[in-house]
């Protein structure tokens, strides 16, 4: 009411500018309620399920949410809040950092777009694993859009580095290599591997041998990479990956899939004064009781809001 807002802006670890309240500036802890309700209201997640997020809209591989930014390989770039990947490129993360080994669950969702009747071998979208001397991948947690044997498929294999893809429990559906944008949401529990593609539930794989969550391997992790070094890299765009240490509930899927990447998503919402609740029409509250916040996904956004 008085002009003040907050900004909140998830690709610079939140920036917060000119916050204020009948002239009062909020006080620092007031601020991690705050900032936790507009984090879970932009992603539609609980902030404490969801460990990292990549959604380049601030033009790097950074994270998000956590530490673990992502590097740049070979050429790739990132065009208008999109991971953009031709032959060879690829985006290289810290393994180690995000550590899924360590999770009770773990779902990696992802929005991707194909190149289109390119990727006509072994390629894959994310991957999490170990890259042997031998070249073969082994303890490996991984989602292949497109490959050689004209399926998709998730699959984890731990504790083979001999033939490691006999190891695998895999959930399979129709190829994917069409150039239109996809929705898939991976899931490791404690006893199965699932998988959603495009809001759909496609089915689940138990566990067989040694397959765990705790023994996939985190020395590297890569988007549009595999961990056999010999597989072709992936080529076509990836506009988000999250990572959650819980299992997402197929509601939560559904919803994720209706909302689209967060570029997609409405730039503003609004927070009462009194209770911190979020909506993303102001007409929920009156006017002098709420405050602006601005979700800067886009640099268009900003350019809007500083406008």
């Amino acid at each position: 009411a008085d002009g003040s807002y907050a900004r909140v802006d998830l690709a610079n670890n939140v920036v917060l500018l000119n916050l204020f309240s009948d002239g009062l500036l909020y006080a620092g802890e007031e601020l991690v309620p705050l900032l936790t309700k507009a984090i879970e209201w932009a992603t539609g997640m609980e902030a404490a399920a969801l460990t990292h997020s990549y959604t380049f809209e601030d033009g790097t591989a950074d994270d998000m949410v956590g530490d673990a930014d992502g590097v740049l390989m070979e050429g790739a770039t990132i065009v208008k809040g999109s991971l953009v990947l031709a032959d060879g490129q690829y985006a290289s993360l810290p393994a180690a950092d995000i550590n899924i080994a360590s999770y009770p669950e773990v779902s990696v969702e992802a929005w991707y777009t194909p190149e289109g009747g390119t990727n006509t071998s072994w390629h894959t979208v994310f991957s999490f694993g170990r890259t042997l001397a031998s070249n073969l991948g082994a303890d490996y947690f991984h989602y292949q859009p497109a490959r050689e044997d004209n399926v998709s498929a998730t699959a984890i294999s731990t504790g083979n580095e001999t033939e490691p893809w006999t190891a695998e429990n895999t959930v399979t559906s129709a190829e994917v290599d069409d150039a239109a944008m996809h929705h898939v949401v991976c899931i490791l529990t404690d006893t199965a591997i699932h998988m959603y593609q495009d809001g759909a539930y496609i089915g689940y794989t138990l566990y067989t041998g040694v397959n765990a969550i705790a023994n996939v391997g985190t020395e590297v992790a890569y988007f549009g990479k595999g961990v056999y070094a010999s597989d072709p890299t992936w080529k076509g765009s990836i506009q988000e990956v999250n990572i959650y240490n819980v299992a997402l509930s197929a509601e939560e899927v559904e919803s994720q899939f209706a909302k689209g990447p967060v570029s997609d998503r409405a730039k503003v919402a609004y927070i009462n004064n009194d209770d911190r609740t979020l909506a993303a029409d102001a007409s929920l509250y009156t006017e002098d009781a709420i405050i602006k916040i601005c979700l800067l996904y886009t640099s268009d956004a900003a350019d809007e809001e500083d406008s």
